[in-house]
């Protein structure tokens, strides 16, 4: 009994925190239904119908060179968050609520890159493509 309540509490204090917004990249539950993610050396295409969650791609691509980043987001239910990291900055995130696609461009201050996809219970996909 004593182990029930105790796990209860951190379940309650941890929904707390999160709706509050101190814990900001815990998604609650993780759902993966019919997800597909393909990364390749320049590319990501991530396909669902239904997610819920947060995963992570590094890619590797040349220092100090302009670089453009592609992205073509499908999104029929939900939301999506794409999230660009350099370094230790955010270079491009946006919500997205329907279809979209557009592009950006940026010089990177180190080779590894990340690209965070967020799911707030979406049906969808989306393709990013980085040209160097």
């Amino acid at each position: 009994m004593s182990t029930f309540l105790g796990v209860s509490l951190i379940i309650i204090a941890v929904y707390f925190l999160h709706k509050k917004g101190i814990i900001k990249n815990a998604k609650f539950p993780i759902i993966r239904f019919a997800y597909r993610s393909i990364p390749t050396k320049n590319k990501l295409t991530v396909s669902y119908k239904l997610y819920n969650g947060m995963e992570k791609h590094p890619f590797k691509i040349k220092k100090g060179e302009d670089t453009t980043l592609n992205y073509n987001v499908s999104v029929q239910s939900g939301s999506l968050i794409l999230k660009f990291i350099n370094d230790t900055y955010v270079v491009f995130e946006e919500e997205f609520t329907s279809d979209q696609q557009g592009s950006f461009s940026f010089t990177p201050s180190s080779r590894i890159q990340i690209i965070t996809v967020i799911g707030n219970f979406t049906k969808g996909g989306c393709d990013v493509e980085i040209i160097d």
